[in-house]
């Protein structure tokens, strides 16, 4: 479980929100539409959508949110899991007291 610490994915996932990811998802059969976690080059977990994969099975990623995708493609040994569950306003103490 995550929990959501921005508006990046807004409105489907809001700030407050968990969502639970699938650890064992063929990370290879992503698609475009799906939600996933990656870890980011500089070890921050992010939570974005597929917008589009490329030929080399890299995926481009962007928050609902965002104006433009996120600035590097993923690789598919980045990602952690494919979100498959929302929890609305449990992760809000997480954010409160950090």
């Amino acid at each position: 479980m995550i929990g959501i610490e921005t508006g990046s994915m807004s409105p489907k996932i809001k700030i407050g929100d968990a969502v639970v990811i699938d650890k064992t998802a063929d990370f290879t059969k992503l698609k475009e539409g799906d939600i996933v976690a990656y870890k980011s080059d500089s070890g921050i977990v992010i939570v974005h959508r597929i917008i589009n994969v490329n030929s080399d099975n890299t995926y481009i990623t962007k928050g609902d949110f965002n104006n433009s995708p996120d600035a590097k493609y993923v690789d598919p040994s980045q990602i952690v899991g494919k979100v498959r569950l929302k929890i609305p306003f449990i992760a809000y103490p997480k954010i409160i007291f950090k």
